[in-house]
């Protein structure tokens, strides 16, 4: 469990933005290295739970592997390149610590806000 200093400061520089690309709507880092096939394997599970158009990247780092998901499509390569980018500058982990997630506040907005115009509502 991190210590709320920790949480913090994680909180804060959770999801930098490179050249105006807002950072992934879901991204999760581990600490050890995958194996190919166990990152091609996350990279499915991910893009196949997802809505149609989600971007999935990956990334590798020296210690750890990051994953970033982008609900909208990239308006072309040029946005794909800066949203790699934005996820190799991302840090989800505090010391010590083997696993880490984050979830953008706008997808916490989108989602209950689609959830909430799918209720039917009483008059």
């Amino acid at each position: 469990m991190s210590h709320p200093q920790n949480l913090l400061k994680n909180t804060q520089t959770a999801a930098p933005r490179a050249a105006g690309v807002a950072g992934p709507d879901l991204g999760y880092e581990f600490f050890h290295a995958l194996t190919p096939e166990q990152q091609e394997g996350l990279l499915h599970s991910l893009t196949t739970s997802l809505p149609a158009g989600a971007e999935v990247l990956a990334c590798r780092a020296v210690t750890s592997v990051r994953l970033g998901a982008w609900l909208r499509p990239a308006a072309g390569p040029g946005e794909s390149l800066a949203r790699a980018a934005t996820l190799a500058s991302c840090s989800w982990l505090a010391p010590g610590e083997t696993f880490g997630a984050f979830v953008a506040a706008g997808f916490v907005q989108r989602t209950a806000q689609i959830a909430w115009f799918q209720t039917p509502q009483r008059r």
